[in-house]
This record gives structure tokens, sequence and C-alpha cells, in this order.
């Protein structure tokens, strides 16, 4: 439709600019075989325009039939309403030409703004429609990687094993939650994302403990395995870590505990992660 309203703006401005022409012409011409009259000469390249003059002269007479003599000639007022005719509608058209001009603008700024206005609404029923989708995401998982703490003197009667059973025994018992091993580190999945505040609260009980280990813990909107082994396999110790459409979702949430920061964006074989963290509000 844009298009068809901009083909009748560029015929309509082509046939007034064609009048405007043909009557600046008309205007010459006349005025020329006025002057051959005058002079009582013949012009001979005039000839084969006569018959569109005539018809024009023969116009202007009906309205002013009038004429004079006056240094030894006639004078016919038809010649001078003719031009006056001409002049008007070459004035005339000009002034529809520039009318058409500043219409075609008025017209582009509005289809842009009316352009601009529709991608606004597609883009915001767009975001809605994804929000509502994400929204209805309540599940996620927890990916925990344990090390031992580095300032960490290890005694030989310290097991590796019995300070996880001592973490995931507490995760448990905060959460009732039991856990899979994945990737070398413990597997626990939630259904009630609303809430992951109080399972983040957990989290951050670990890190902030007195446990002589370091904990990578990975968050992950859904049940995508793959996507939480990227983020396990950073080992960002003493973290807690969640990919990009996590945070996404977290953002969604009416009520948010903590802050979240960026981690960066890792670059994994040929495609990009970009990692952010939940960060304690001091």
């Amino acid at each position: 439709m844009h298009k068809i309203i901009l083909w009748i703006f560029e015929q309509i401005k082509n046939i007034v600019n064609f009048i405007s022409i043909v009557c600046s012409f008309l205007t010459t011409v006349i005025s020329l075989n006025w002057i051959e009259t005058i002079i009582q000469a013949h012009w001979t390249f005039l000839d084969f325009l006569r018959p569109i003059m005539n018809v024009v002269l023969d116009f202007s007479n009906t309205i002013l039939p009038l004429s004079f003599n006056a240094f030894g000639t006639t004078f016919d007022i038809k010649y001078i309403t003719a031009v006056f005719l001409l002049l008007i509608t070459t004035f005339i058209c000009r002034k529809i030409l520039n009318f058409l001009l500043d219409l075609e603008v008025d017209y582009h700024n509005l289809h842009i703004k009316v352009k601009k206005h529709n991608e606004k609404n597609f883009n915001k029923h767009l975001t809605c429609k994804i929000e509502e989708r994400e929204v209805k995401i309540n599940k996620y998982m927890v990916l925990i990687n344990t090390q031992w703490n580095k300032n960490h003197f290890k005694k030989e009667s310290d097991s590796m094993g019995e300070q996880n059973n001592l973490m995931n025994n507490f995760i448990f018992g905060e959460t009732g939650v039991k856990y899979s091993i994945f990737n070398n580190g413990f597997l626990y999945k939630f259904d009630n994302f609303k809430n992951i505040d109080n399972t983040i609260d957990i989290l951050f009980k670990l890190i902030n403990s007195d446990a002589p280990l370091d904990y990578a813990i990975s968050v992950q909107i859904g049940e995508n395995l793959p996507s939480i082994k990227k983020l396990s396999d950073l080992k960002a110790f003493n973290k807690i870590i969640m990919s990009a459409e996590t945070l996404y979702r977290y953002n969604l949430n009416k009520e948010k505990k903590y802050n979240t920061e960026n981690v960066g964006v890792f670059q994994q074989n040929d495609k990009t992660l970009e990692v952010h963290e939940f960060k304690e509000k001091l």
C-alpha cells in the first residue's frame, strides 16, 4: 500500500509538472504570436503550433472579446487574456506542486511514525508473549562442584567424601531435595523458580561457612543438562553463577533478594556463553 501511495504521488506530480511546462511554453509562443500580429509579420516556425494557439485564443476571446486600435494597428485583448490565464495556471500548478511535495513529506513522516508505533506494539506484544512463556518455566537446577580450600591444611583424617556428605545432608535438611551425580558434582533439581531466593540463601550459607571446601555453584533454568555442564566446566569457585537465560527469568520475578553481576562472555568451541553471578546486597 505504501508503494502504491508513493506511486500516486509521483504520477500526480508528473502531471502537474507537465501542465506547468506546457502552460509556460504556450505563454511564450502566444506572446511571440502576439508580437507577430502587432508587427504584421509571419514566422513560419510558429505554423505547426498555430492549431493549438488558436484553440487557446478562441477560448480567451469568449471570455473577453475586445480589441482596440493604437499606433496604427489593432490590439486584441484575447492575447492578454490568454497570457494572463496561462500565467495564472502556471502559478497554480507551482502552488499545487509545492503542496504535493509538502504533503508527501508529511506522509513520509506519518508513515515512519506509524511504522515505529506498530513495531513498538509488535515488540511489546512479542515481549509479553516471551515473558508469559518464561514465567511458566519453574523448574531449575543447581550443580555444585567442590574442592579443598586452598587455605585449608589437610590432615590425614580429612575426607572429601565426608565433607561432601555433610554438605548434601545440610542441603537436604533445608530443601528436602536429594541430589544426583553429574559432571563430577552434585545436581539438585527444583520446581519453584519464584522462590529461588530461598535456595540462594542456602547456597550462600555454604560459601560463607567455615567448611574446608570451595564451592563452584551453577544455576540453570529448566532442565537443560548441557547448559549447566557448560557453566560447571568454568570451575568458578566461591561464586553462584548462571546463564543469560536464567538471569532473564530471574528478572521476571516480582521480588528479587539478590543483585546480579556480569562475570563475562566465554568462548566454548564455536559458541559464546554469557555468564552472570548472584551477589549479596550489602
